[in-house]
């Protein structure tokens, strides 16, 4: 495998530790509620995905305009403080091929099925606007927020 296609694959899933849609659901619905936008929310995990295709975490790391995550596989391929601010896009993040390959079937169907697609399990697209510093426990504020689709 070259190092683009493994960077552009990153790890492979573990097969037991898939879990069956059925738990995937219930687990989804024991979750507290997320924070609507006026109370916010904060960062809970900053992971780095290096060339040789593992990933780390971090304390706390810089964003910038250039790189996004600086020395994460972005740049190879938030929060308004006094650091850092990032715009989420509307491009949807709906899972793939590679998600499949690492969280199974199952855990892929979750996250598009149309009951559970508005509340973004598989998660974001951002894009940097200020380059600053971002750490795990920083807030996030949201300053506009998007009307909802209404179903």
């Amino acid at each position: 495998m070259t190092d683009l296609r493994r960077e552009a694959w990153g790890p492979e899933g573990d097969v037991s530790r898939r879990l069956a849609l059925e738990v995937l659901r219930a687990a989804l619905i024991a979750l507290p509620a997320a924070p609507t936008a006026t109370e916010g929310g904060g960062v809970a995990l900053l992971v780095k995905r290096h060339p040789d295709g593992t990933r780390t975490t971090h304390d706390d790391a810089t964003l910038s305009v250039e790189d996004g995550l600086v020395g994460d596989g972005w740049s190879r391929r938030a929060p308004r403080d006094v650091e850092a601010q990032v715009e989420v896009t509307s491009k949807p993040h709906n899972g793939c091929s590679k998600y499949k390959a690492r969280f199974g079937a199952d855990a892929l169907a979750l996250v598009q099925d149309p009951a559970t697609r508005s509340q973004n399990l598989r998660g974001i697209h951002w894009r940097v606007v200020t380059s600053g510093r971002v750490w795990v426990g920083a807030p996030i504020v949201v300053f506009k927020s998007a009307p909802r689709a209404t179903a």
